[in-house]
């Protein structure tokens, strides 16, 4: 069977106040996946997010520099149920993040992923099926994306990218219950 080398950018945005980095990236660079896991549509590639996810874990031994927060995401350790899972085509995560020019969509929480390596549909799956981030060439982000991993392998039409987002932890939540509660305060 033939197979294509994708690269994959996983990054986790995490919110002012959460006590980690606001941003922390990995690169996923040369990962071979048979092709019958890839589809073009519009000549663009896709793949279904449960699969990327099954890969890049498959993946996570031989790579180096991948910060704990995603090693920790990719073998099942965060709170999955709080992770939310996006992707973008264009590689910007400051405020124009989510704007829809840039091909921004969510794909659901972590929790609801189904991370197995599965066959795209022939019908286009928006909840589930990420664009390679090459798709809009046209754009200077995404061409300085491409020309700065070119020399490591990375080719004009097989960047993904995938975002996963956590919350502020909130006082006024009760994780177990999902009921508010109020915090303890004491009068002397």
């Amino acid at each position: 069977m033939s197979s294509t080398k994708i690269s994959c950018s996983a990054v986790l945005v995490s919110a002012t106040g959460s006590g980690r980095p606001p941003l922390q990236s990995h690169t996923f660079l040369n990962v071979d996946i048979n092709d019958i896991f890839l589809r073009k549509r519009s000549n663009i590639y896709s793949i279904l997010v449960g699969t990327l996810l099954a890969v890049l874990h498959e993946h996570l031994p031989t790579q180096q520099g991948v910060p704990a927060d995603l090693i920790n995401i990719f073998n099942g350790m965060s709170a999955s149920e709080l992770i939310t899972v996006s992707t973008t085509c264009i590689p910007s995560f400051g405020d124009d993040l989510q704007n829809p020019i840039n091909g921004y969509r969510t794909m659901g929480m972590l929790s609801s992923i189904c991370i197995e390596k599965s066959i795209p549909l022939a019908a286009f799956s928006p909840h589930r099926e990420l664009f390679a981030a090459a798709g809009n060439r046209r754009n200077p982000t995404t061409e300085d994306l491409v020309q700065t991993w070119e020399p490591c392998g990375v080719t004009t039409a097989t960047p993904f990218i995938i975002i996963f987002s956590m919350p502020v932890p909130s006082l006024f939540s009760n994780r177990v219950t999902g009921h508010l509660r109020l915090p303890y305060f004491s009068y002397s």
